[in-house]
């Protein structure tokens, strides 16, 4: 279990929430210019 630091599952957790926050920026600013093509 030398692998698996607490330093390594604490970066991974703020790598983790980091992506997550990115990811709900980017969806939240796609539903806000999205314009749907059949309207």
């Amino acid at each position: 279990m030398g692998i698996l630091s607490w330093q390594n599952i604490l970066y991974s957790l703020v790598f983790t929430a980091i992506l997550f926050w990115l990811a709900n920026r980017f969806w939240n600013f796609g539903l806000k210019h999205y314009s749907s093509a059949s309207s």
